[in-house]
């Protein structure tokens, strides 16, 4: 599931809801605190 946003272009289309970094209708989506903690 994750390999397709190995392409850049699918990888820059996202947005950030609520806190959370979310691709193509929450299809994958990384909480922002996890990220920044070094856990993903």
């Amino acid at each position: 599931m994750t390999r397709k946003f190995l392409d850049k272009k699918l990888f820059k289309n996202y947005s950030i809801n609520y806190g959370d970094i979310i691709w193509n209708d929450y299809e994958m989506c990384f909480p922002i605190w996890d990220l920044h903690e070094g856990k993903i």
